[in-house]
């Protein structure tokens, strides 16, 4: 398979402060790789700089086989950002407008289905013809995220997309992703702190801390997802003592 994302010896600092050093990662064809770790980890700073939004201090990237510094074709890329509601807020556009401008070489009769399928799988069906600036701010995310699924695109990075998405519709979310993996051959890299989905859906698994990334198995992230759940029931009162 071929790497979609290669990345070695990547430092990263703001300013004095180091935020990511020595990452060695990365990203094949056709799997789906979640991302975990705790706010101020660096995760949406490692995005960003694959998103050639940042520039790292140091190390090698590549996209598709290119350099960084010479790669173009970021139409190849869907991006849902942790902060993509406010990028909306104001915009006087529909929200299948917004949904269809993901629709890259699309034939335009096939575009309104493909935008009122992708807001079903969200759960914004009912909402296709309402302004994007009216909605709620997780409405708003689960349009940017709808969005990112109607594209054609062929790698997907998705910064936490399900803030503010309900349970049910979060699973949905995250098998409906999975299936671009399996079925289409997409490649999708989510940074998320619902470790279960991450577990049951995604074929690896990282946790970025300290500055550096480790890999965990699927048996490692649930159970300590399962501890959690132990010692919070403990705090409570409610678990065994």
């Amino acid at each position: 398979m071929e790497d979609i994302i290669k990345v070695n010896d990547l430092y990263f600092s703001y300013g004095t402060h180091p935020v990511l050093r020595r990452l060695d990662f990365y990203l094949r064809q056709g799997e789906f790789v979640a991302i975990l770790g705790s706010n101020g980890s660096g995760k949406s700073t490692l995005l960003k700089i694959l998103l050639g939004q940042l520039q790292a201090d140091q190390g090698c990237i590549e996209l598709f086989g290119q350099d960084i510094k010479r790669f173009k074709d970021y139409n190849r890329i869907g991006y849902v950002a942790q902060n993509s509601i406010s990028l909306c807020s104001n915009f006087p556009a529909k929200v299948i407008e917004i949904v269809g401008l993901g629709l890259y070489g699309s034939p335009f009769k096939n575009k309104k289905q493909q935008a009122l399928q992708a807001l079903e799988a969200v759960g914004m069906q009912d909402y296709a013809h309402s302004l994007i600036g009216k909605l709620s701010g997780g409405q708003k995310q689960r349009v940017m995220l709808a969005k990112a699924l109607a594209s054609n695109c062929d790698l997907l990075i998705l910064d936490e997309p399900t803030t503010g998405v309900d349970s049910q519709t979060t699973e949905h979310i995250y098998q409906i992703l999975k299936d671009k993996t399996t079925q289409q051959g997409k490649t999708v890299l989510i940074v998320t702190h619902d470790q279960e989905c991450a577990a049951r859906y995604c074929s690896r698994i990282l946790c970025l801390g300290a500055g550096s990334l480790l890999y965990l198995t699927k048996e490692q992230v649930l159970l300590e997802q399962k501890y959690k759940h132990k010692h919070t029931e403990t705090e409570d009162g409610n678990g065994d003592i």
